[in-house]
């Protein structure tokens, strides 16, 4: 539902600004959403439109407001069903003899007033007490008396014989609000508008029942929610975010308040609330506001959070473009624009997130190096960007093994088999078979590893008997890679 309302602007006393306020009639201290009419106010007639309101009675006010918020002084007020109609809405007109225009001592009428025509009013003399139609003045049209339905009058006259209006004399017009029907009937709806966010923006309590699409112009932006004491509960606000250039949005609650939704795992059974939830691309969510018991306000969090709750995945998959993945290749990404993704970071277990100096630290086993941290994040340097893993060098284990592709060619889903390296397996002791050349020579009794074993040699080669000890003097193969398919490495942001 929305409300459409026309209001004069006269003039207030320095400092002060017009603010237009609705609250549920049921509750109409309690201010729903409100606007501060821009200035300078010169007596002309504005427009605002209150949206995404809930089929019910509001009660509206004019505050002539000193801090610009929906308090001070009111001016006009009245109660409507924001439905099918629209009010102008105009302030009354105070007359005051010989200072008035069309209102002169000595006379018995006012007019001709052109500002009068289209309204629907009536008078009251504050010095005669209130007026009553038909009893002592009657409205007219260019001096002839009309009804008082005529919308065309553009004045009054006194019906008491001989009355005159004195020196000083004051009157005052009341004006009715003026109401039409709009063309086509509003129906209830779940969202009764969409507006197009693409930077930073501070939402209104008048977001209730919105829907926000978010097309970021950078790679990320913000927006801000009203304060949940100026939104009613169980109205939705949606966002959408997708289109534009951004990596994330954030979706933050006004300063010292919460959203119902946990920042990491850990604190799944705390009662630590999030103050802000970052969204990807292709990704929604609404929200409402729920009071509880307690009395306590909170954002209920609700819609697909797939991609909130998916955040830091490693993924392995044949299309280096999945939705809301960046390669797992040791780049550095930027913290502002992959919040969420650096806000997850964060919480790893520790030593998960370590200095980018230690990240090719290396270990030397069997005379092979290895990369020992190239499966952990870094601070990058240090204020502005992070590092993710490089898993470029590294396999896991599935149905079979994926091992993740880099820049040599090859393509994904390609086959690669497996090898070994070369190497020797010594002190192998004890009684030798009948066989010391050739496929399938065994060593009855013999230590294979620490372990005793009677094992079967996998390779034809040549051996020699070094006093009790047979050793073999050459094995050719490799070990370096086992069976896999390839797949890029990905993590999700």
């Amino acid at each position: 539902m929305n409300l459409s309302l026309w209001q004069k602007t006269n003039a207030v006393p320095a400092g002060f600004t017009l603010v237009m306020a609705i609250s549920k009639k049921t509750t109409p201290t309690v201010i729903v959403a409100y606007y501060e009419l821009p200035g300078p106010y010169t007596g002309q007639t504005q427009l605002h439109t209150f949206t995404g309101l809930q089929n019910v009675v509001y009660y509206y006010q004019l505050f002539q407001s000193p801090d610009h918020l929906a308090d001070g002084t009111v001016l006009n007020y009245f109660d409507v069903q924001p439905n099918q109609n629209a009010y102008n809405i105009r302030d009354n007109l105070y007359l005051r003899a010989d200072i008035s225009s069309y209102f002169a001592s000595n006379t018995n009428f006012y007019g001709q007033d052109s500002s009068l025509i289209g309204w629907n009013w009536y008078l009251e003399s504050p010095s005669l007490g209130t007026l009553n139609y038909g009893e002592t003045w009657t409205k007219t049209v260019a001096g002839v008396a009309t009804t008082i339905d005529d919308l065309a009058a553009d004045g009054f006259k006194y019906l008491q014989a001989g009355y005159l209006i004195g020196n000083d004399e004051r009157a005052v017009i009341h004006f009715y609000p003026q109401l039409s029907a709009t063309s086509t009937p509003q129906s209830s709806t779940m969202i009764s508008q969409t507006t197009l966010l693409t930077t930073t923006t501070t939402l209104t309590n008048s977001a209730a029942g919105q829907e926000f699409e978010l097309e970021g112009g950078g790679g990320y932006f913000q927006v801000n929610l009203p304060d949940i004491a100026t939104v009613p509960d169980s109205v939705p606000i949606f966002f959408n975010s997708a289109g534009g250039s951004h990596v994330n949005v954030g979706i933050a609650a006004f300063a010292g308040q919460v959203l119902q939704w946990f920042d990491n795992q850990a604190n799944l059974g705390s009662n630590t609330r999030a103050s802000i939830i970052y969204l990807g691309q292709g990704e929604n969510i609404w929200i409402s506001r729920f009071t509880y018991p307690d009395g306590s306000k909170r954002w209920l969090v609700k819609g697909d959070t797939a991609g909130i709750r998916m955040v830091g995945e490693t993924v392995y998959d044949w299309s280096k473009m999945p939705l809301n993945t960046v390669l797992a290749n040791g780049q550095y990404l930027s913290r502002a624009n992959y919040a969420r993704l650096w806000a997850w970071v964060q919480n790893l277990e520790a030593g998960c997130l370590i200095a980018d100096s230690s990240f090719d630290n290396t270990s030397s086993f069997d005379g092979a190096n290895y990369f020992i941290n190239h499966g952990k994040y870094t601070t990058g340097d240090g204020s502005t960007t992070f590092r993710v893993p490089n898993l470029t060098s590294t396999s896991g284990a599935g149905a079979g093994f994926l091992r993740m592709i880099d820049g040599s060619g090859r393509l994904p889903g390609s086959f690669q088999i497996d090898s070994m390296a070369i190497h020797q397996h010594e002190g192998t002791t004890g009684t030798l078979g009948s066989s010391l050349f050739g496929k399938g020579r065994s060593r009855l009794k013999g230590n294979y590893n620490g372990q005793a074993t009677g094992q079967t040699d996998l390779v034809s080669i040549p051996g020699i008997i070094v006093g009790a000890v047979y050793q073999d003097i050459q094995k050719i193969s490799y070990e370096n890679r086992p069976i896999n398919n390839g797949a890029y490495g990905l993590i999700r942001f």
